[in-house]
């Protein structure tokens, strides 16, 4: 879609991880939506790369999602939309 955006929000060390990586979070927004996805990535020699390596892992994952929900069908009350009260 063309209203959407994905751009880099931070890069940061995983202190959580049992070997040194970093984590490359990204923000994608919508319309109507907007969430951070966290790639997790071993350290590369420059952020540059970092970047390249995390952007691809991104893409996977979208193109994942993609092809998993390409079947899914909406009901004709979920097209009509309800609100959340």
């Amino acid at each position: 879609m063309a209203s959407d955006r994905i751009r880099l929000l931070r890069i940061e060390p995983d202190e959580h991880a049992e070997e040194p990586q970093m984590i490359v979070t990204f923000e994608v927004a919508g319309d109507f939506t907007r969430f951070e996805v966290g790639i997790p990535v071993k350290t590369v020699v420059n952020d540059a790369d970092l970047v390249k390596v995390a952007r691809n892992g991104l893409h996977r994952i979208m193109a994942s999602a993609a092809e998993e929900s390409s079947g899914w069908v909406m009901s004709e009350e979920d097209m009509k939309g309800t609100t959340a009260s």
